[in-house]
């Protein structure tokens, strides 16, 4: 997998497609979460499954069957806003969004702000 791991460290962004074994030894080849560490008890359901990585832009995508993957060619592009997805045949059954990180970023009163920069009051 040299070129997922080439593509990734150049911030392209990657689709992975492929069965479930598939994508999650890419994964693994690549030090990302499978599937089961992604999406935990919705790893198992439905006839495939859809989600974005943190350390992308990656996206995955694991069909059980040919079948599966082409049921998706419509309604995948509609879901643009989530975060991870169920398919079963066409239809999502589950669906949800990754929590937001706040940024962090350091509060200080000017007081403080001054003796930093040797303004002392």
């Amino acid at each position: 997998m040299p070129e997922l791991r080439a593509a990734l460290a150049g911030g392209e962004a990657v689709i992975l497609i492929g069965t479930p074994a598939e994508v999650d030894a890419a994964l693994l080849a690549n030090g990302l979460p499978q599937e089961t560490q992604a999406l935990g008890r919705n790893a198992v359901r439905g006839s495939a499954r859809v989600w974005t990585v943190e350390r992308g832009p990656l996206l995955a995508i694991a069909a059980n069957d040919a079948a599966a993957l082409r049921s998706l060619a419509r309604p995948l592009p509609h879901y643009g806003g989530q975060s991870w997805l169920v398919f079963d045949g066409g239809r999502v059954s589950e669906r949800g969004l990754w929590g937001a990180q706040a940024p962090a970023f350091a509060v200080r009163d000017e007081a403080s702000a001054a003796r930093e920069q040797g303004h002392g009051r």
